[in-house]
């Protein structure tokens, strides 16, 4: 089994710390609460995960997420008239819920509020559109889809900020740039299969960058998508941009759990990610058996790439839809049978967890008769995920 080329280096391009602000001790609500987000609805886990990681994409001090504002020069001392305003009130609160020091006199808006371009609008780019036009963070939004939004479609959207829509195939590069140029970030929830060219279009612009999941390799033996992806890990690092890759819930969500867990071993033996779910649908009777709760043209894609098992220190392909296995999820799901399917975790759990890993698989629950059918006809020769000749390079 030959294993897969070097992929870059896994460091991350350094933020410069926000400037130096003098303030006294104050109350704020917090920090988790204004970062995290979660729902009970499955439909909406990928779209709330991927919010989470945008709030993190860009360093604090660029999006304003401490808001201070800085001390008078020489150490504080301010006009008579605004000592007696703070007399008055000590303790101000800003629109997301923190509290200003008593020396800053005057409610401050976010220092620095971002334009985002959100480039797809299907049903992850729908959860995050609300999101995003309702964050305080935000301060404009583009969204470009291939698909007209309509006047009436964008209403909901525009009770705070300025909400755009632009309408084109994010397959044209050069109308792409002029689409998110002027964007702080480009945030992709299209299709896979643009991830590359998308991603060039934010650095072109000099905008950080966020997706959701990556694709299988473009060609036949060539690289997969995520490893693709990260040969561009040199050009964000000199643009001073940062991107985060495959951020929704798996991949996504797996990798900060796993990296978690793995900051408190000393050595790693197995990392198993499994991925299940039950679904309900009130519309129809009898209910069916399997729905993919991603895109299922990604899913249809992932069924016909050669799974990989991290294991010997090298990527090793396997059958499709092999590695039966009943996993017990919690309830409500219960007991379904899972199997290797290829993905992203992968390839890049054993890259930068920065300590050996013994082996790393991901298995997903489908419907026995389904898997079965997908085997016997995957529609057209199924293909390898990993391309000849080719490896990872571990830090």
């Amino acid at each position: 089994m030959r294993s897969p080329e070097s992929a870059p280096s896994p460091s991350t391009p350094v933020t410069a710390p926000a400037p130096a602000t003098t303030f006294r001790k104050r109350r704020r609500v917090n920090e988790e609460g204004l970062t995290a987000s979660s729902s009970e609805d499955p439909a909406l886990s990928s779209g709330s995960t991927a919010l989470q990681s945008l709030r993190h994409a860009i360093p604090r001090a660029q999006i304003g997420f401490w808001a201070l504002r800085p001390a008078a020069p020489g150490g504080g001392n301010r006009p008579r008239t605004q000592r007696r305003e703070r007399a008055k009130d000590p303790v101000r609160k800003n629109d997301i819920g923190e509290y200003w020091p008593e020396r800053h006199i005057h409610p401050h808006p976010l220092a620095v509020r971002v334009r985002v371009a959100l480039v797809g609008l299907g049903g992850v780019g729908r959860v995050l559109a609300h999101e995003l036009s309702n964050n305080p963070r935000v301060s404009s939004l583009q969204i470009i889809d291939k698909v007209k939004v309509t006047s009436r479609g964008l209403a909901p959207l525009r009770s705070r900020i300025e909400v755009g829509a632009c309408e084109l195939d994010a397959a044209h590069n050069a109308d792409l740039v002029r689409a998110v140029r002027g964007c702080d970030v480009v945030v992709n929830t299209s299709v896979s299969d643009l991830n590359l060219g998308i991603m060039r279009a934010a650095l072109r612009v000099g905008a950080d960058y966020l997706d959701v999941a990556a694709t299988g390799p473009r060609k036949p033996r060539g690289l997969p998508g995520i490893l693709e992806q990260l040969t561009l890990h040199e050009s964000y690092e000199k643009a001073d941009l940062r991107a985060l890759l495959s951020m929704g819930l798996d991949p996504g969500m797996s990798n900060v759990m796993a990296r978690e867990a793995s900051d408190r071993l000393e050595t790693i033996d197995t990392i198993r990610i499994r991925s299940g779910g039950t679904v309900r649908v009130r519309q129809s009777r009898p209910s069916p058996k399997f729905i993919p709760l991603y895109s299922r043209e990604a899913f249809f894609s992932d069924v016909r790439i050669r799974p990989t098992v991290w294991q010997r220190g090298r990527l090793e392909e396997r059958d499709l839809l092999s590695g039966e296995e009943d996993y017990a999820f919690p309830d409500p799901v219960g007991i379904q049978k899972t199997f290797l399917m290829a993905h992203e975790e992968v390839k890049t759990l054993p890259l930068y967890l920065g300590k050996p890993v013994g082996k790393v698989d991901f298995k997903y629950a489908i419907n026995p008769d389904l898997a079965q059918a997908l085997k016997a006809d995957p529609g057209g020769s199924p293909a390898h995920s990993l391309p000849d000749g080719v490896r990872i390079r571990l830090p």
